[in-house]
Order: C-alpha cells, then structure tokens, then sequence
C-alpha cells in the first residue's frame, strides 16, 4: 500500500524508529507493539485512500483478527484531504473522527513573543531526573478522569524515546523556568531529511507566556543544524490554541489528517 499523506507517513517513520512493526496487507497497513499494549496509535489500523476499498470491508472484524487482545479501536484513513468517502462503516462502530492539521515549515524564526527567561535544553533520557522532569509535564496533561494505566504508559513512551535518542534519531527538549521543566516535546528523524515533532506539552499554570513557541522555535533549531533536517513536520489539532504557536515561528498547513478511534469500555 502507498500512503500518500506526509502525516502518516511521518507517523510510520517515527514508529519503525522505535520498534512498531508495520504490515502491508494491500488495501490497509498493520502498525503493531507488542511491548506497548495501552499505545492505541501504536496498535491501529491505516486504511487505504480508496473510499471503495474501505467500504468493502467489515474493519471491526480484520481489526480483531490483528489485534485481538486490544480494547480499543484505532484506524488512520490515508489521504490529504480531511475527506471520510467510505468510512460509514468505522462510524457505526463508534468510533469518533479525529481531524487534524498536518503543518510544515522548511525555515522559522523566533516567535513574535518569546520567553525571556526561560532555559530551553536537550534532556538526556538516560538521567532519572530528566525523565522525571519530563514525565512531570506530560502527567501534568493527562486526561480527566485519568485512564487507567495511563501512568505506565507515559513512563514506556518515555522508555521508547530514550532507545531513540540513544540510536541517534531523535531527542527530548524541555523549557525549564527557575530550574523546573514547565513545556517539552520531542523531535524525531530517521536521517532522511524529515524531521517530525512529538507530544508538544505545556502545563496549564505556564500557557500563554511564549514557552511553547520558544521551545518549537528552539527544537527548530537543533533539527535544521545538527539532525540535518530539511524538513520539519507537526500534527496538530486545529481548534487547539497550539495551532496558532506553530503558525507564529512559520509552520503553515499542507494537509489533513483523518482518524477514527473508540476507547475501550
């Protein structure tokens, strides 16, 4: 299968990177990991571009086939559009629709409010402490009610990202003011000339002070001088306020993203 969106495509990239296997099974791709059961989009389905191809199939059933100790239901549907043409199907399973804005930037610059005293760095995952600054934030952002297992599955995602930045394809950053990590995200690459972010995070109390453009605008820096990228890729959610950060150091929308997901009972 072709995947012809540069957000799933980005997606796929960064997933082969830590581990997901990914299976072509014609008219949709298998994305698997096994060692992160609670990583829906880790464990999904991406279907075809085709609208004829996805009404063919009853995905509930191919989906169980897959994954069947999974709980939830995940299916990326390739495109560029935002259009949905076939997928009445992942509706009658319940599943809601994700859209997304798929945003680029080849150049940025600072944004037109930055923090003046915040101290953006690289963490090093292999240090306790930078995880547990890490972790801080994205926990400080888990939904309410929380989960259940959320907690283990921020710590594995923070596990995978350290085997990433010890293979040299990727790192954490972290904005840190009076020596406590208050926005992070990650930036992957597999040396192709692509760079895609991961999991923008800011704590509620410190939003709307510049961290997060000033963190974007720092990691932009890093990908384009020392990944080597080209290219900087970031999927957003287009009635987030995060949007509007991204667009202010010169990312701008190329595409749409479509999802489908149910969490689990």
């Amino acid at each position: 299968m072709q995947v012809t969106s540069l957000g799933f495509r980005t997606d796929l990239m960064v997933q082969r990177l830590e581990g997901s296997q990914v299976e072509d099974h014609g008219d949709h791709l298998l994305i698997r990991s096994p060692g992160e059961p609670g990583y829906w989009w880790g464990n999904a389905l991406l279907l075809s571009d085709s609208p004829d191809a996805r009404r063919r199939r009853d995905w509930e059933d191919v989906f169980t086939q897959h994954l069947p100790e999974a709980r939830h239901r995940a299916f990326g549907v390739d495109g560029v559009s935002g259009e949905t043409d076939g997928c009445e199907g992942l509706v009658r399973l319940g599943c809601e629709r994700d859209l997304s804005d798929v945003m680029t930037a080849t150049a940025v610059h600072e944004p037109p409010h930055p923090h003046p005293t915040a101290v953006c760095r690289l963490l090093d995952l292999t240090d306790p402490a930078d995880v547990d600054a890490a972790l801080a934030v994205r926990w400080a952002n888990a939904p309410s009610p929380r989960p259940a297992g959320y907690e283990e599955f921020l710590v594995r995602r923070m596990a995978t990202m350290r085997a990433v930045q010890l293979a040299g394809r990727g790192r954490w950053f972290g904005a840190f003011l009076d020596g406590e990590m208050r926005s992070g995200l990650g930036l992957v690459t597999d040396g192709s000339g692509v760079a895609r972010y991961r999991s923008v995070d800011t704590r509620a109390d410190s939003r709307g002070q510049g961290l997060a453009g000033t963190l974007v605008h720092y990691a932009a820096t890093y990908g384009f001088e020392v990944l080597r990228a080209t290219l900087l890729v970031i999927v957003a959610d287009p009635g987030d306020r995060a949007i509007s950060v991204y667009r202010s150091v010169g990312f701008g929308t190329v595409e749409k993203q479509v999802r489908f997901q149910r969490a689990p009972a």
